[in-house]
C-alpha cells in the first residue's frame, strides 16, 4: 500500500499487513499512522462481492489455460518485503559522524568557537528555549511566535551568550559524534527530537583539560535542526578515567609531628560547568578585593560563604597561584583558608606564621585544602550544621 505524509506529503510504500503501525517520515520526522489510499477510498461504501467471484473465475481459468501452454513456471515469484524490513527503511536515519543531525551540533561548534552569535541564533529553537525558561523568567508567555521582536532576540541572545561565553561549547572542537537512539535517552522528548553527542577536544590543551562529551538536542523542524538544550555527557570511559587520575592527585602523609593528613596535587581547579559566567565574574572580582591589604574582608568572606560550592573552584585556584614567601602572601592564604573553611566547615593544618606553625605545616595545610577537593568536592553540598549539645 501507498502511504502519505499529513504534515509534508511525502509517500512511501508498506505491505498491507503493516496498516495502522507507527511510522517516522524520512523527508520531516512526523510520526503518524499508517493508513493506505485503499482503505481511506473503500471506507464509508459496500459493493455487492458477486461480482468478484466472476472475475475471479474468469481469471483462474484464463490462468490455467496460461499454464497449460507455457508449462512449468520458471522463475518462482518474488517473495512478499520483510515488513520489519520495510518499516525500517521508512525511518532510517544515518546515526554515525555523518548523520546531518551530528553534522549540525558540529556546525554550532563552529559558529561558538568563531563567536558568531547572528549564526548561532539562527540554529536555536525559540519556542523550546523559551518552555525552558524558569517560570519567573517566562511569566506568562507561551508562544514565541507572538512575542515582541525584543523579547524574542533577548531569549535567543540569552542562548547565544552561554554557547560562546561559556565553557561548555566555545573552546571545544568535535572529532566524534552520533545520534542516540530514544531507547537510551535520560527524559521523554517530542517525536521529533533528536540528540546528539559528540566527543570533543581542547582548542588549547592545558593540564588537566582531557577530551570530553557534549550532549545536544534538536527538534527536527522543516528539514532542518534547531537546538534547544546542550549540556555535559560523562560517559562511563571519563569516569573511570577519572577516579584514575584523581588517585594519582592524592597521598597520604605522616607529619614530623605525626599528623597524618591527605594531600593534593596544587593546581588551577576549573569551575563547575553549570556555573553561570556572572558568577564566576563576581567570585574573581570579590576573592581580588578580599585579598587587597586595605580591604575590609569580613563582609567579603560572608559574600563568598553565600555563594558557596560555586566559590570554591576559583578559591582554590587562587590559592594555588600564591608562594608561600612573604608574610603578605601567608595572610593572603589565611583569608583564603578562612574561607574555604567557612563554606566548607573542613579544617587543614594551614596557620599564620604568626601563631608559631612550621613552614611544612605551611605547605601542607595547602595540598590539604586540594586533597579535600579530589575527595569531597564533587558530593559537597554545603557546609554541615553544628550539632546542639544536650545536657
Amino acid at each position: 500500500m501507498i502511504i502519505t505524509c499529513p504534515a509534508c506529503g511525502a509517500q512511501a510504500q508498506l505491505p498491507d499487513s503493516k496498516e495502522g503501525a507507527k511510522v517516522r517520515c524520512g523527508e520531516c520526522g512526523r510520526v503518524y499512522k499508517a493508513t493506505g489510499a485503499s482503505r481511506r477510498a473503500s471506507t464509508g461504501q459496500k459493493t455487492d462481492p458477486t461480482k468478484y467471484f466472476i472475475i475471479g473465475g474468469a481469471v483462474l481459468l484464463l490462468f490455467l489455460i496460461w499454464m497449460l501452454t507455457r508449462g512449468v513456471e520458471k522463475d518462482p515469484p518474488p517473495a512478499a518485503p520483510d515488513t520489519e524490513q520495510v518499516a525500517e527503511e521508512v525511518e532510517r536515519e544515518p546515526y554515525d559522524w555523518n548523520a546531518p543531525s551530528v553534522q549540525q551540533a558540529v556546525k554550532l561548534h563552529q559558529f561558538a568557537n568563531s563567536q558568531n552569535k547572528a549564526m548561532l541564533k539562527g540554529q536555536l529553537d525559540g519556542q523550546a528555549l523559551l518552555e525552558r525558561l524558569p517560570e519567573e523568567e517566562r511569566g506568562t508567555d507561551s508562544n514565541f511566535k507572538i512575542l515582541a521582536p525584543a523579547r524574542q532576540n533577548e531569549i535567543l541572545e540569552a542562548a547565544a551568550n552561554d554557547l560562546v561565553e561559556g565553557d561548555l561549547v566555545a573552546g571545544w572542537e568535535p572529532f566524534d559524534g552520533w545520534v542516540v537512539p530514544p531507547q537510551e535517552w535520560a527524559t521523554a522528548m517530542p517525536d521529533n527530537a533528536y540528540v546528539v553527542r559528540l566527543k570533543v577536544s581542547p582548542l588549547e590543551p592545558a593540564e588537566g583539560l582531557l577530551n570530553r562529551h557534549v550532549e545536544w538536542h534538536f527538534l527536527k523542524v522543516s528539514g532542518g535542526y534547531k537546538a534547544f538544550a546542550w549540556q555535559r555527557w560523562i560517559s562511563p570511559e571519563e569516569i573511570e578515567n577519572e577516579k584514575k587520575a584523581r588517585a594519582k592527585r592524592i597521598e597520604q602523609k605522616t607529619l614530623s609531628d605525626g599528623s597524618q593528613v591527605v594531600e593534593g596535587k596544587v593546581r588551577e581547579i576549573p569551575y563547575m560547568d553549570e556555573t553561570p559566567q556572572e558568577v564566576r565574574d563576581r567570585v574573581e572580582e570579590l576573592i581580588t578585593e578580599m585579598l587587597d591589604p586595605e580591604s575590609r574582608p569580613f563582609k567579603i568572606i560572608e559574600e563568598l560563604k553565600a555563594i558557596g560550592k560555586p566559590a570554591i573552584p576559583g578559591l582554590l585556584t587562587r590559592m594555588a597561584q600564591i608562594p608561600i614567601e612573604t608574610e603578605e602572601q601567608i595572610e593572603q592564604l589565611n583569608l583564603i583558608h578562612r574561607t574555604l573553611t567557612e563554606i566548607t566547615g573542613h579544617q587543614t593544618t594551614f596557620r599564620v606564621s604568626l601563631l608559631g606553625a612550621t613552614e611544612e605545616r605551611q605547605e601542607s595545610g595547602v595540598k590539604q585544602w586540594f586533597g579535600w577537593y579530589e575527595r569531597k568536592f564533587k558530593r559537597f553540598t554545603k557546609r554541615p550544621e553544628p550539632e546542639e549539645e544536650t545536657e
